[in-house]
């Protein structure tokens, strides 16, 4: 990387780390607890791709609960999230709303601009392609959020 890459760079991560610095600890503790749910939600969501895509895991009750587990975490997971949100000071909360709209209508759009794509062209897109769309415009959501009110 170049050196005025570096210093863009390092001027992004300065004020990033600065807006986390400038959130209250009831908001660090929230993101932390969310943050570790969603990990574990991921682990298990993964584990379980490797295992049904592997044949590990045959059809039957044994598959069905541990698709039930896995919903069940990523409850637990939204549940967590909405405390973060509701918890949050109204800055963080702005944030992160324009994030989920910015992730949101990434996803709602690129649905129906992939569908065309696929009659055009006979291309084929997974439900991953749109999900994958949505975090990665959420992501810069709250990166341009924080880069904005920070």
């Amino acid at each position: 990387m170049t050196e005025a890459g570096e210093k863009v760079r390092g001027n992004a991560v300065k004020r990033f780390l600065a807006t986390c610095r400038g959130m209250t600890q009831r908001d660090i503790r929230n993101a932390r607890t969310t943050n570790v749910w969603v990990l574990v939600w991921a682990v298990c969501f993964v584990g379980l791709s490797f295992a049904v895509r592997g044949g590990q895991l045959a059809p039957g009750l044994l598959a069905w609960a541990a698709v039930a587990a896995c919903t069940l975490l990523g409850l637990v997971v939204v549940w967590y999230y909405m405390r973060f949100l509701r918890e949050a000071d109204e800055l963080l909360r702005k944030i992160q709303l324009e994030a989920l709209a910015i992730g949101f209508g990434a996803g709602f759009i690129g649905t129906f601009s992939l569908s065309l794509l696929e009659h055009l062209h006979g291309w084929v897109f997974d439900i991953g392609d749109i999900l994958l769309l949505m975090v990665a415009f959420y992501v810069l959501g709250i990166i341009s959020g924080m880069r904005r009110y920070a």
